[in-house]
């Protein structure tokens, strides 16, 4: 017998609770035995219960998919079988106030035979029809008359014309452009009343979003780092192992569970908009347009690793004070370092802390930020050192205790991930911002909102 063939005999005759064990170490394999051991059982158990749908098939792999994000939260790791149904149980439910919503919606505007209502469906008469007129509520006062009179008065298309002063094809186009109109509100209410991952975000949360993007890796081959994770119970995370940003979002904090969205870099400026949360996609509604991202499934980075558990440094500086530092800075980085053959330009600042005048610094440099595009390469740099130069500004700063500070020696970091951890933290110009440092060679710059410190991001140092 092939050691192949042993290793499925021996899968397949081990408990519940040691294959689970084995999939939250990592082994995903031993999670398929699961699928295996209960895939049967819940699609039956969906087939008596949604009858000959097309979806049952659909829905039984996503309570799989439900169960696998969601392991490590199961308790008895004995009963995964009553819980894996359960799971089930509760994604039928939603199906079926689903279809029952667009069931009610095709009813109040078509003349339609009555279905039978499921018992689960009956409790959420009264919310439908409630949905049903404020999606109604929600058109132009052309599309409810047209609505009005065709349907609720049970005109035709010639007394709907006559009455309204129009010709029948303006009827039959505006009750075109109505029904689209209604279903569309009708899919976006029923999302809300039935999906309890919907979210109302404010212009903070997608500045958030966007700007914690520009924190995430692009390296295809560590595809977690390329999207940013909106954490259980509210907190927006963006990471690309040089740098991170964590940010409180209170319009988050019914989240359930981790869920990490990819390109959030092409979210728009925008006061205020849903965001549904699904499988395989996120969808983020925006008056009457939808953008669409995917969703990145597996285990993102624990932030707290990064962070040490005591600092050397604390000194508080104004968000304007450092965002005119920036700014300063700026000019001198890119614009002043031309392309050179055999080399790639990062922008690079040196950052140091003075106790003695309480002064933060950064400086650039002719030759800082240039590093070899072929690191095996041997050859060396020719920069002309007579044309030598250096740029530096500084701001003054303050600190509970002056007496412990340290000297932060001149530190690299790349500018970037500087200027957009304190970007994505949306503080205004006034708040306060708290640099706290420790070793450099070993640990990363801190930087926390003095109002809040669990707005935090974090930059790691290059080293020399």
């Amino acid at each position: 017998m092939r050691q192949a063939d042993l290793r499925e005999i021996t899968l397949n005759t081990q408990s519940d609770d040691k294959l689970i064990d084995s999939a939250l170490a990592g082994n995903t394999e031993t999670f398929n035995v699961l699928v295996a051991r209960y895939y049967r059982q819940v699609y039956g158990r969906l087939s008596a219960r949604i009858g000959n749908s097309c979806d049952k098939e659909d829905i039984t792999q996503e309570a799989f998919l439900m169960a696998w994000r969601k392991l490590a939260q199961l308790k008895d790791r004995r009963n995964f079988g009553a819980w894996i149904c359960r799971i089930a149980d509760n994604l039928a439910k939603t199906w079926y106030r689903r279809q029952y919503v667009q069931t009610q919606f095709e009813d109040a505007f078509e003349v339609i035979y009555p279905q039978k209502i499921h018992d689960d469906q009956k409790e959420d008469e009264q919310i439908i029809k409630a949905q049903v007129r404020t999606a109604y509520n929600a058109l132009s006062k052309p599309h409810q008359e047209v609505i009005r009179h065709y349907y609720f008065n049970n005109r035709s298309y010639e007394e709907t014309a006559a009455i309204l002063n129009i010709n029948v094809d303006s009827v039959r186009s505006r009750l075109q452009k109505a029904r689209k109109k209604l279903r569309k509100e009708m899919k976006h209410m029923t999302a809300k009343a039935t999906n309890r991952n919907v979210f109302e975000l404010k212009r903070d949360d997608l500045k958030t979003l966007r700007t914690a993007a520009a924190l995430c890796g692009t390296d295809p081959k560590r595809p977690i780092l390329t999207g940013v994770l909106l954490e259980a119970h509210g907190r927006i995370v963006a990471t690309n192992g040089r740098a991170l940003v964590a940010r409180k979002s209170d319009r988050l904090a019914d989240l359930e569970e981790n869920v990490i969205i990819g390109d959030c870099l092409k979210i728009p400026d925008a006061p205020r908009a849903t965001l549904v949360l699904g499988v395989d996609e996120a969808v983020l509604r925006i008056k009457d347009r939808e953008e669409v991202f995917p969703v990145i499934h597996g285990q993102f980075p624990k932030r707290e690793q990064i962070l040490p558990k005591t600092w050397h440094n604390k000194i508080r500086i104004k968000s304007a004070d450092f965002d005119r530092l920036a700014d300063e800075i700026k000019p001198h980085l890119e614009p002043r370092h031309p392309a050179l053959s055999g080399f790639k330009y990062n922008p690079v600042v040196e950052l140091c802390i003075n106790p003695f005048n309480l002064e933060l610094s950064m400086t650039t440099g002719k030759n800082m930020g240039y590093s070899l595009l072929d690191q095996k390469s041997k050859s060396k740099s020719h920069f002309d050192q007579s044309l030598d130069w250096r740029y530096g500004s500084a701001i003054k700063f303050t600190a509970k205790n002056k007496r412990s500070l340290m000297e932060m020696p001149a530190t690299l970091f790349n500018f970037n991930y500087l200027s957009n951890a304190v970007t994505a933290l949306c503080l205004k110009p006034d708040e306060m911002i708290e640099l706290r440092t420790t070793d450099c060679d070993k640990w990363p710059l801190g930087i926390f909102s003095v109002s809040d410190p669990e707005q935090w991001a974090a930059v790691m140092p290059i080293r020399r």
